[in-house]
C-alpha cells in the first residue's frame, strides 16, 4: 500500500481506488463510476465477463482463478478468514495492520494482545505460507524480477 499512496501523491485525482468489498456489493454503479474516470462508454456486458473466462484463463491458473469463470458473487466477502490460521492472520495484520485501519478492515486476531511478533517470526510464516497453501504457477509470477 506504500507503493498506492506514492501514486496517489504523484497521480492526484488520476487515480481511482476501488475497495473490493464496495465493488462486488455494487458491481454496477462501480463500474459506472470507474467508466466515468477512465473517460469509457459503459457497457452491461462488462458483466459478461465470466463467459469466456475459460478459454483465457491458462490450465494451471485455473484452480486459483476459479471465480473468473464465475459472475460477480458478494459471498466471497470475508472468505479469507475461513481459511487462514490464527497464526497467518497474525502474521498478515502485523503487516498490514496501518492499511486495515486506513481501509477499514477489522482486526480478526488476538496478535495485538499477546507478545509482540518479530521480522524473523513474519519471514519464517510466509516462507511456510508460500510453500505449503500456495499453488507454485501463482507465486512463480508474482515473484519473477
Amino acid at each position: 500500500m506504500a507503493s498506492m499512496r506514492k501514486a496517489k501523491s504523484k497521480l492526484g485525482d488520476r487515480l481511482m481506488m476501488i475497495k473490493y468489498e464496495d465493488f462486488v456489493t455494487a458491481p454496477e454503479r462501480i463500474t459506472r463510476e470507474l467508466c466515468d474516470f477512465c473517460d469509457l462508454n459503459y457497457e452491461a456486458s462488462m458483466f459478461d465477463f465470466h463467459t469466456t473466462a475459460r478459454i483465457k484463463v491458462p490450465v494451471k491458473a485455473r484452480e486459483w482463478q476459479e471465480n473468473v469463470t464465475k459472475p460477480i458473487n458478494k459471498n466471497q466477502i470475508n472468505k479469507w478468514k475461513a481459511n487462514l490460521s490464527e497464526a497467518d492472520l497474525q502474521i498478515i495484520e502485523k503487516i498490514c495492520k496501518d492499511e486495515m485501519k486506513k481501509w477499514e478492515y477489522e482486526i480478526q486476531s488476538s496478535c495485538f494482545k499477546r507478545a509482540l511478533v518479530t521480522p524473523s517470526v513474519i519471514k519464517w510464516h510466509i516462507i511456510r505460507m508460500v510453500k505449503t497453501k500456495m499453488d507454485p504457477f501463482h507465486w512463480s509470477v508474482l515473484l519473477k524480477p
